[in-house]
């Protein structure tokens, strides 16, 4: 009974969200602990296989709802998120190598037959998409896909995209963005970065986002990797981070050596109502709920 309560939930939260939706935070959950026999499982759905989250049959999780992490064009991000990763961040998983309008919608479609065919306890207010390059820039693309089907992303890991320095319309006030560049890349992809915050600061919705800047290394494989951050915060929401690597090239991924990276993402959702604060400060000290 409960699983079917659980699966009417989910099918409500996949109803397009009202304007009053917004930013959102949620709290990190308390870590998990697993046995073997909580491992994820693949489900071939359409031509893609989606991975349940650890622990998804557990009975204490009958009525949970995880969030989906969407892995876009060129797939990078799949080797980052690591078996440690996703047991921290339990979740659903898909690589969607696309990055079309048409593709956009055709997720939007999939994601419906695997929460009504397949019971699938998405939380579709929490749908992160990450991508490099082509994946970057089709991110967008697959935003306006997604957007004709009522769905948004809560949250977009964007890196190095070549193109597509505007963000639908209807996105702004509910997706939030990560973009990051290297400053060896070429100076198209590094202006199209660079117009991508300046439109969503100076976005009218924005107009009370507060904008600090961070310096500071990140640890990449053997490399120190210096970087600049710029942050826009509205309702003690981190909406936009804009990070710059002065020494990486096209293949800017040191990103994702940043563990904060993934707290962010988890905590990222759309919301009817105002979060607290989420500041890098006190989010990493880990104030969790169940």
């Amino acid at each position: 009974m409960n699983r079917i309560v659980a699966v009417m939930f989910g099918l409500v939260l996949a109803a397009p969200l009202g304007a009053e939706d917004q930013h959102g935070y949620v709290p990190l959950r308390p870590l998990e602990p697993f046995e073997a026999k909580d491992q994820p499982t693949g489900v071939v759905v359409g031509d893609r296989t989606w991975h349940t989250p650890w622990g998804y049959d557990k009975p204490e999780n009958s009525e949970r709802m995880y969030p989906l992490v969407v892995f876009g064009r060129h797939n990078e991000a799949s080797e980052f998120f690591t078996i440690d990763i996703r047991k921290r961040y339990p979740a659903f998983y898909v690589s969607y190598i696309e990055s079309s309008e048409e593709a956009g919608a055709a997720l939007s479609d999939l994601i419906d037959v695997c929460m009504k065919d397949h019971r699938f306890r998405i939380d579709t207010r929490r749908i992160y998409l990450t991508g490099w390059s082509a994946g970057g820039s089709g991110s967008f693309k697959l935003v306006r896909g997604f957007l004709s089907k009522g769905k948004y992303f809560a949250a977009i890991n964007r890196i190095a995209g070549q193109s597509e320095s505007i963000l639908a319309e209807q996105a702004v006030e509910k997706t939030a963005i990560w973009v990051h560049i290297g400053l060896l890349d070429t100076p198209l992809r590094v202006q199209v970065s660079r117009d991508l915050y300046a439109h969503l600061k100076d976005h009218p919705s924005n107009a009370s986002a507060v904008e600090t800047t961070v310096n500071d290394t990140i640890r990449h494989g053997d490399v120190d990797v210096a970087r600049h951050t710029r942050i826009l915060t509205k309702n003690g929401v981190e909406i936009v981070r804009c990070t710059e690597y002065p020494t990486e090239p096209h293949a800017a991924l040191a990103g994702y050596s940043d563990p904060y990276l993934y707290e962010w993402l988890f905590t990222r959702a759309i919301c009817p109502e105002k979060r607290p604060s989420d500041s890098k400060e006190t989010s990493s000290k880990g104030s969790e709920v169940k």
